[in-house]
C-alpha cells in the first residue's frame, strides 16, 4: 500500500513527444530460466533497434525476475515503480513473478504489456492496466482442442509423463474433452524415459485408439512418434502438447525423426506475415527467433507505434493515453493482428490463433487455422483398418476452411 500511494503522489514533469521514453523491461536473466530470458532480450534488442531507426527513442529499465520476491517486490523494482517518469511496463515470463507485478501495475496506474507469461488468472482479474499479448495456457489448449474436433475421432488415447507437469497437464486436457460426449477417452501415465517405449507402444497396439495426444517432454515426444509410426498402428494421428516442440533447436535438428506429428503453438518462423521479422532477426544474431522472441518483439514494438502517437503531456497523462490506445488499438505485429479484448471474464487479452503445424516430408507446415495455414494435415486414408504401415503411408489432405470454437 506504502508503494501505491507513493506512486499517486509523486511530482511529475512534462515529457516531450518523441522521447526519449522510459520503459522497463522485465525478464528472466539468471539461472534456469537465464535461456529463456536471453531469447526474450533479443526481441526486445532488435525492437528498441527498429523503433529508433523510425525516430521513436525508448529508455530501457532492465528487470530480473530472479530478484524479485513472490512476497517483496524488492527495492529495485519499488524503485522504478517509483520513478515518476516510467510510462510503462513490458515482459514477464514466471506467472507468479509477472502476477505480482501485475497488481503493483494496477495500483500505481502503469500500463503493463505480458508479452510472455500464460497463467489464466493474469487476466482475469479485472486489471484495467495489464494487457496480454500471448494466450492464456487455457486458451492455448481450447485452440489445440478445436482443431481436434474438426478431425471427428470417436476415441483418443491421452499419454502423460507421470511428473507433476503431465498429470496436472491430462486434467486439465481430459476435463475439456469430457464435453465431447462422442468422443471415447482413456488415459495413463508413465515414467519418462527409452525404457517404457515398448511397453507404451504395446498397451496403445491394445488400445486402438484413433488418435494419441502425447503430454511428454519434447525428447519423449519425438521417440515416441517415431516408435509408434514404425510400428503401424492404425493411428488417425499422433499429436504432442508442449510448446518446446517449436523451439528452433527441436525444429531445426530433431523433429525430422517425428515425421506425421501434430503439435501446437503461439508462433513459428515460417508463418508468412513475420517474413521481415525473421530475416532481421537471423541477420542481426545468426539463429532462428523463437515464440518469446517474437512476443518480446511484437509487445515492445506496438508500445512504441502507441508512444510515437501520444502528445506533450506528463506521465500521469502519458499513462492514460497509452492505456486508452491500447484498448482500442488494433496492431500488426510477427504474432500477426493483436487486438486487446475483454469478456467471458478475461480483461485486455489478446484472442491469439493458435498455430497448429504437422511434420511432413516437405517440411514443417502450418495446417490450422485457415487464415494462418500453409498445407493440409495428412491423414492415413484407410481409417481404421490394422496393417503393416510405415510412415510412407498413403495419406489424405484436409484442407480446413473455417474455425469453430472449442466449447
Amino acid at each position: 500500500m506504502v508503494v501505491a500511494l507513493f506512486c499517486l503522489f509523486l511530482p511529475y514533469v512534462a515529457i516531450a513527444g518523441g522521447g526519449p521514453w522510459k520503459v522497463a523491461l522485465v525478464l528472466p536473466m539468471r539461472g534456469a530460466k537465464g535461456p529463456v530470458g536471453e531469447r526474450m532480450k533479443k526481441g526486445f534488442q532488435l525492437a528498441l533497434k527498429d523503433l529508433e531507426g523510425e525516430g521513436i527513442h525508448l529508455e530501457p529499465v532492465w528487470i530480473d525476475e530472479a530478484s524479485i520476491s513472490l512476497s517483496d517486490p524488492g527495492e529495485k523494482v519499488e524503485g522504478v515503480l517509483q520513478d515518476p517518469n516510467l510510462l510503462a511496463m513490458v515482459g514477464g515470463y514466471s506467472s507468479e513473478v509477472t502476477y505480482r507485478l501485475s497488481v503493483l501495475a494496477q495500483k500505481c496506474r502503469i500500463p503493463f504489456i505480458i508479452s510472455s507469461a500464460m497463467a489464466d488468472r493474469l487476466t482475469r482479474q479485472g486489471f484495467r492496466w495489464v494487457f496480454r499479448i500471448c494466450p492464456s495456457g487455457r486458451l492455448f489448449i481450447r485452440g489445440f482442442l478445436s482443431f481436434l474436433a474438426h478431425l471427428n475421432l470417436s476415441s483418443i488415447a491421452l499419454l502423460y509423463e507421470d511428473t507433476p507437469w503431465g498429470r496436472t497437464l491430462c486434467k486439465k486436457v481430459e476435463h475439456l474433452l469430457r464435453r465431447q460426449a462422442y468422443l471415447t477417452i482413456s488415459s495413463w501415465g508413465y515414467t519418462p524415459g527409452a525404457s517404457t517405449y515398448e511397453v507404451i507402444v504395446h498397451r496403445l497396439e491394445v488400445k486402438a485408439p484413433e488418435g494419441v495426444l502425447l503430454l511428454s517432454s519434447p525428447s519423449d515426444t519425438l521417440q515416441l512418434t517415431h516408435h509408434l509410426s514404425r510400428k503401424g498402428l492404425s493411428l488417425r494421428v499422433v499429436a504432442g502438447l508442449n510448446l518446446a516442440l517449436s523451439l528452433p533447436s527441436f525444429m531445426e535438428d530433431d523433429i525430422g525423426q517425428a515425421m506425421g506429428l501434430v503439435f501446437p503453438t503461439i508462433w513459428i518462423p515460417y508463418v508468412p506475415y513475420a517474413e521481415g521479422f525473421v530475416k532481421k532477426y537471423r541477420a542481426t544474431y545468426d539463429e532462428s527467433p523463437d515464440y518469446h522472441a517474437a512476443e518480446a518483439y511484437s509487445a515492445l514494438y506496438l508500445l512504441g507505434g502507441v508512444l510515437e502517437k501520444v502528445g506533450d503531456t506528463n506521465a500521469p497523462g502519458l499513462r492514460r493515453q497509452i492505456r486508452k490506445s491500447l484498448e482500442k488499438g488494433s496492431f500488426d505485429t510477427p504474432l500477426g493482428s493483436v487486438k486487446f479484448q475483454s469478456g467471458s471474464g478475461y480483461t485486455h487479452q489478446n484472442m491469439v490463433k493458435v498455430l497448429v503445424v504437422q511434420v511432413q516430408r516437405e517440411g514443417i507446415r502450418v495446417v490450422y487455422p485457415p487464415s494462418a495455414a500453409t498445407g493440409g494435415i495428412k491423414i492415413p486414408r484407410d481409417k481404421g483398418q490394422r496393417s503393416d504401415r510405415r510412415v510412407s503411408w498413403p495419406f489424405e489432405t484436409i484442407c480446413f476452411t473455417k474455425v469453430s470454437w472449442f466449447q
